[in-house]
């Protein structure tokens, strides 16, 4: 089974970022941060604030492989994610809506 605080820290020590720093991209204390590193599960409204501060999708931390995305899968992620932004802007969905219906999925 995945240790996903261990996975987190890994992340966070090849992206050089503490756990301090990660609390302020998060908004949460470098305690609450530290605390939630050392449990085996973590829910699910932590998991995404981490993917996104650490730029990694959700399913990084579940999965057996413990590399995350070389910076050429970054970058076509960042890219992808454009290309969607301005989809939802040609259809007329507002940005609150579009991120609803992400946190829904």
């Amino acid at each position: 089974m995945v240790h996903i605080g261990n996975k987190i820290s890994q992340l966070m020590r090849k992206e050089k970022i503490d756990s301090p720093t990660l609390g302020r991209m998060i908004g949460m204390s470098k305690q609450a941060v530290y605390q939630n590193l050392q449990k085996r599960d973590l829910n699910t409204s932590f998991l995404r604030k981490i993917s996104t501060a650490l730029d990694v999708p959700l399913t990084y931390f579940v999965s057996e492989d413990s590399e995350p995305l070389s910076l050429t899968e970054k970058e076509e992620l960042i890219r992808l994610r454009g290309q969607v932004e301005l989809l939802r802007e040609m259809a007329g969905v507002p940005k609150k809506d579009a991120q609803d219906q992400q946190n829904a999925s």
